[in-house]
């Protein structure tokens, strides 16, 4: 069975994903440790979505280059400016 993905499906995963590095990096950028332990993170998000859902969007983050991950770390490494998000200029030629 093929299940098909609408545009607004595909956006709405990606404002996630966006916005829950928008977190990793406002907490790195205040927190001592430098970074948030990824149970932390899940706790405040757990009541939003599953865990694997979670685990994917961390994953994303990841495999992106802008979070990286030691001892259930997790830690900012992307871009620094508040409205710049990682790979602005190819999302917008995925997108219509």
């Amino acid at each position: 069975m093929v299940t098909t993905v609408t545009r607004d499906q595909v956006v709405a995963a990606i404002e996630i994903i966006l916005e829950v590095g928008k977190l990793i990096r406002e907490i790195s950028q205040s927190s001592p440790l430098g970074g948030v332990p990824s149970g932390e993170l899940y706790a405040r998000l757990c009541g939003h979505f599953s865990l694997e859902t979670y685990n994917k969007i961390i994953g994303n983050l990841k495999k992106a280059g802008v979070v990286k991950e030691s001892n259930f770390l997790l830690t900012w490494v992307g871009p620094n400016q508040k409205n710049q998000t990682p790979h602005q200029e190819e999302m917008d030629n995925y997108l219509p």
